[in-house]
């Protein structure tokens, strides 16, 4: 059995764990290294490429051995995508509590941000109707063209600012979700 044949083998049962380890190569002495080996070794007991293949021939119980570390690599994705939304969150909530602190402290909105904020949605919209209605130069195209991905762009991230956004709500609702598979270990 070579490794190709130990990571098909792996992957019926785990396809996880296969993406895990999946492009990892065995290093010197046939030791798989990083966090592959970890999984390995924890599952077989050995990150060698040699022993793997006895255990895998021999234990009766490598299937669920193999759902467990499945089981545990999703739990640790799963931490992972938490991690990163709360991120997320707390970044939109930092901007938030930016322009609160604004008006607390001003008594009004920044002007600044509503005035930038207008102009790039001025400005998206005016070169649309450029774009549309009048015909640019071919050399000109790519600048143009270039300049419309910056503004939509602009206008997106002013949109999302002011409105918030299906993306960030969905991000909510997902940490809550895996924060709640996290709580009850389901």
């Amino acid at each position: 059995m070579n490794w190709d044949e130990i990571k098909k083998k792996i992957g019926e049962v785990a396809p996880t764990v296969l993406e895990t380890i999946g492009a990892f190569v065995p290093g010197p002495a046939g030791i798989v290294t990083g966090v592959a080996g970890k999984i390995l070794r924890q599952v077989f007991g050995t990150d060698k490429v040699s022993e793997l293949e006895n255990a895998i021939q021999t234990d009766p119980n490598l299937s669920l051995k193999l759902r467990e570390a499945e089981i545990a690599a999703q739990l640790e994705l799963m931490r992972i995508e938490k991690d990163t939304y709360a991120l997320q969150l707390l970044d939109v909530q930092s901007a938030r509590d930016r322009e609160k602190e604004y008006w607390k402290s001003l008594g009004h909105a920044d002007y600044s941000m509503e005035i930038l904020g207008w102009l790039i949605v001025a400005g998206f919209f005016i070169i649309l109707g450029i774009r549309l209605y009048v015909e640019i130069p071919s050399t000109q195209l790519e600048n143009v063209g270039i300049l419309m991905g910056f503004l939509g762009a602009g206008f997106m991230a002013v949109v999302q600012y002011k409105f918030g956004s299906s993306a960030g709500s969905a991000a909510k609702s997902k940490a809550m979700e895996v924060n709640a598979i996290l709580k009850n270990g389901k």
